[in-house]
């Protein structure tokens, strides 16, 4: 199986802190889940089982021979260790570090997302189910059909997926009855999702749509 670029969501669960732990993470291919993993990893703490769940994701992707990975976790301090905005100082998680810089350093790209629990609940449950007695291995990839993505145009032509794809899951959330995500989330990913495709030309969007106050 393989697949050039891919989408990922990771989660530990840690029952305690340190407590029994699992790692999970679920990997989509154009918006569509092709796989899913949980695995107990024994007594930990909850920023440890954070780390192992991005670092089996990471090596997952390399086996899928991806070139893309845009990772996103509920852990806002590894999210931002990794993106150099944290310096990490613990020393059981500095050698998980290392190893996560090191497999990032493998692809071609590699973004980390902070998003709220509500938005990553399929690894949440995962996570949840591997502590249960219910891990998910993961099967083998040979032999397994081939996903090819289009080389994505120029931020011009993109097509808006991303941004469906955002609005989408704060619909599901909003439509379960969950207040997650609020209003202003969804309009700072879609912004940060604009700046990132360098979609933004005529100044700055304000969080009311770009509309002026009277």
């Amino acid at each position: 199986m393989i697949a050039h670029e891919v989408t990922v969501y990771t989660d530990g669960a840690s029952r305690g802190n340190p407590g029994p732990a699992a790692a999970a993470f679920v990997v989509l291919v154009d918006d569509v889940q092709v796989l899913e993993f949980s695995e107990p990893i024994g007594k930990t703490t909850n920023n440890v089982a954070e780390y192992t769940a991005m670092i089996r994701a990471l090596e997952c992707c390399r086996k899928l021979q991806s070139r893309r990975v845009h990772l996103h976790s509920d852990s806002e301090l590894m999210v931002k260790q990794m993106r150099g905005e944290y310096k990490v100082r613990h020393p059981d998680i500095l050698p998980l570090y290392e190893e996560a810089r090191d497999l990032v350093s493998q692809f071609d790209h590699v973004s980390f997302t902070h998003v709220p629990r509500a938005e990553n609940a399929e690894a949440d449950r995962l996570g949840n189910e591997a502590l249960d007695g219910r891990p998910v291995p993961l099967p083998s990839l040979d032999g397994r059909h081939v996903v090819e993505r289009t080389p994505a145009p120029p931020a011009d032509e993109r097509p808006d997926a991303d941004y469906l794809a955002i609005l989408g899951r704060a619909r599901d959330a909003w439509a379960r009855g969950s207040d997650v995500p609020e209003v202003d989330d969804v309009w700072k990913q879609i912004l940060s999702k604009l700046k990132q495709d360098r979609r933004l030309r005529d100044g700055k969007a304000s969080a009311s749509g770009g509309r002026k106050k009277k």
